[in-house]
C-alpha cells in the first residue's frame, strides 16, 4: 500500500468517527475511573468514541481524575445529585452518536470489545452486552462460592451483570429517559425480546465483585429492589436458566447453590415493602483495593 493510499484509507475511516457514544456514570470512583478510561482508550483511535463521564454527587477526586483524560477526547460533567439514573440521563443529553454504550465506572472493557458490540448492533441486534469476566482474586471464599454459581446462570451468558450494555438507535428509541429505578441494566434487559439481545462471545468486560459477604449482601439488596421494580412493570420478563439447570449439569455445586439461594431469598424478604431510598443507592465497597494493572491506587 502506498503512503497516499494509506493516508486515504485512514481519512476514510476517521470520517465515520465517532462510531459510538459512551456514557459513564461515576459516583466517588476516584480509585477506579482512571483504570476504566485507560483500558478503554489504550488501543482506541483518536476520536473513535465520544466519551462522557458524569460525576454525580462526588465528594472525592473522581472529576479531577477524569479530566486528566481530556486530551484523549473524554468530556467530564458534574451534577450535584448522587444518582446513577440522573447521571445516565445527563450524559445522554450531551452525546449524539449512535449506538449508545453505557458503562459502569468500575468495569474494564477494551476498545476491541466495544467495537464487537457496535458490530453486533449493526448486524441487527437492538441490545448488545459483553460476556462478563469476574476478577475474584481478592474476594473471600464464600463470595467466590456465590459467584461460581452466578456466573453459570442463563441471564449472565446474555450479558446481564457485565456492567456494560449497548443500544442501537432503534433500541434507544424504545424509551425516552431512563426511568428512576435501581436496576437500569435489568430494565434494558427486559426492554427487548431474547432474539433482539445478543452477547458476542468475543466481547468481554471485567468486573470486580464485592470482596466480602457483608458487601455482597448490601449489593444484593439493591439489585433485588431494582429487579422487583422492573418485574412489577413487566411480570412476564424471563431471566433465563436458573439454579435447577445449573445443578443438573453440575450436582457438585449443591452447597454453593444453597448459599446462592439463601442470599437471594433473604434479600427478597428484606426489600419487600421497602422504598429505593430505604434500600440505598450508595456504594457498598468504597475501600476495595484496585485490581492489578490499575492506573491509580
Amino acid at each position: 500500500m502506498t503512503d497516499h493510499t494509506r493516508e486515504s484509507s485512514t481519512a476514510a475511516s476517521t470520517e465515520a468517527f465517532p462510531i459510538a457514544s459512551i456514557v459513564i456514570p461515576a459516583h466517588n470512583e476516584q480509585s477506579v475511573i482512571g483504570r476504566t478510561l485507560s483500558t478503554l482508550l489504550e488501543n482506541a483511535a483518536e476520536g473513535e468514541f465520544d466519551i462522557v463521564v458524569v460525576c454525580n454527587g462526588c465528594n472525592d477526586a473522581t472529576q479531577s481524575v477524569s479530566e486528566e483524560f481530556a486530551h484523549r477526547g473524554v468530556r467530564t460533567l458534574s451534577i450535584e445529585t448522587a444518582s446513577k439514573i440522573a447521571a445516565l440521563n445527563a450524559g445522554d443529553a450531551v452525546v449524539s452518536a449512535m449506538p449508545r454504550v453505557y458503562l459502569d465506572a468500575d468495569v474494564r472493557i477494551t476498545a476491541a470489545s466495544v467495537r464487537k458490540l457496535v458490530a453486533t448492533l449493526a448486524a441487527g441486534a437492538l441490545v448488545a452486552a459483553p460476556r462478563v469476566q469476574l476478577d475474584v482474586e481478592q474476594c473471600s471464599t464464600l463470595v467466590r462460592a456465590y459467584f461460581n454459581v452466578w456466573s453459570q446462570l442463563g441471564h449472565v451468558s446474555r450479558g446481564l451483570g457485565s456492567g456494560v450494555y449497548a443500544l442501537s438507535g432503534e433500541g434507544r428509541s424504545k424509551f425516552d429517559e431512563f426511568p428512576h429505578v435501581m436496576g437500569d441494566d435489568y430494565f434494558i434487559y427486559c426492554l427487548v425480546d431474547d432474539d433482539e439481545r445478543v452477547s458476542p462471545v468475543d466481547a468481554i468486560s471485567t468486573v470486580v465483585p464485592p470482596l466480602t459477604m457483608k458487601d455482597l449482601a448490601k449489593r444484593r439488596l439493591r439489585i433485588e429492589k431494582g429487579n422487583s421494580e422492573i418485574r412489577s412493570q413487566s411480570p412476564s420478563s424471563s431471566s433465563g436458566a436458573g439454579l435447577v439447570d445449573v445443578l443438573k449439569k453440575q450436582p457438585r455445586l449443591l452447597p454453593n447453590a444453597a448459599l446462592y439461594a439463601g442470599i437471594h431469598g433473604w434479600a427478597r424478604l428484606r426489600v419487600r415493602g421497602q422504598s429505593s431510598a430505604q434500600v440505598g443507592w450508595q456504594r457498598t465497597d468504597p475501600q476495595r483495593p484496585a485490581s492489578k494493572g490499575d492506573s491509580r491506587p
